[in-house]
């Protein structure tokens, strides 16, 4: 057990599973510094070693947020995290600091995603031409075989604009198992069925035996979507910055609205669950 001591056992935790989002979630990029409150990973050590499940929940490849996190003095999974979704696809445990992929879920679905991006291919040219015929920036794209088809766009308003060139072309040429999202600037289309992280959370708590109900899930941007705002029967939480449209959906769907930026957000969103009997308070010291 952590040095902190656990306290208020009489607390029994309702929601079994974290899954958070990295970038302006846990990670603040503020200025070009990295940080996250280290409160936050301390009261997370004890949640997961209190029986529990936190993780983290990204569009990133897994090699990028071990490096990120090592490099701010936290060792990967030992506790933190015990679980991650990685290209809002995959599903890794992590035990005793020895990281597994679920290949029993991953296999397949590497492969569909795979295919599906293959066949977008013939596609490419005919929506970029679209889109800069739209007077649109394209700042720039590419196409990852293991993840989506990612577009920077100029601006926000831009980036509003492509999904809905975007959604119609796709609905025109009939294309199925399409599904566009924005984070920020980019707008990334991607395999509807076993991608995007509601999804693949779902999944997740699944093979932890949870339900729904039992996972709070906390993002920024509308990438999160599908995860906060409650249609996957998740407790939904939002960061402080971020996008105004899903705290929207967060305020719908019942969820959280932390004060504060990326972890400090998080931080608020516990400390609201733990008034409410939600979640244990684990360290002495205040979060």
């Amino acid at each position: 057990m952590m040095k902190e001591q656990i306290y208020n056992q009489t607390v029994s935790s309702q929601i079994r599973m974290i899954g958070m989002d990295f970038d302006w979630t846990l990670l603040d990029h503020t200025n070009g510094r990295l940080y996250i409150n280290d409160k936050l990973i301390k009261w997370l050590s004890c949640y997961i070693e209190d029986g529990n499940y936190a993780g983290i929940v990204s569009g990133r490849n897994a090699w990028e947020m071990k490096d990120i996190l090592e490099r701010l003095g936290y060792s990967w999974g030992k506790p933190f995290p015990n679980f991650y979704i990685h290209r809002e696809s995959y599903i890794n445990i992590v035990e005793d600091g020895v990281d597994r992929s679920l290949e029993e879920y991953n296999a397949p679905i590497r492969k569909q995603v795979s295919d599906f991006l293959l066949n977008l291919g013939p596609y490419l040219a005919k929506w970029k031409n679209e889109l800069e015929g739209a007077g649109l920036t394209i700042r720039k794209w590419n196409l990852y075989g293991d993840f989506s088809f990612e577009i920077q766009m100029g601006n926000l308003e831009q980036s509003n604009h492509a999904i809905e060139i975007l959604s119609q072309s796709i609905q025109q040429m009939g294309l199925k198992n399409c599904y566009i999202h924005r984070n920020g600037t980019l707008v990334t289309i991607i395999e509807a069925n076993c991608s995007g992280k509601g999804n693949v959370l779902s999944k997740a708590a699944e093979h932890f035996g949870l339900n729904p109900n039992q996972v709070l899930a906390i993002g920024d941007s509308l990438n999160d979507m599908t995860m906060v705002d409650g249609r996957m029967g998740f407790i939904g939480g939002c960061v402080g910055n971020g996008d105004e449209l899903l705290k929207k959906a967060v305020i719908k769907g019942n969820g959280y609205i932390g004060n504060g930026v990326a972890s400090e957000g998080i931080i608020d969103i516990i400390k609201r669950l733990i008034a409410e009997g939600k979640l244990k308070n684990y360290i002495e010291a205040p979060l």
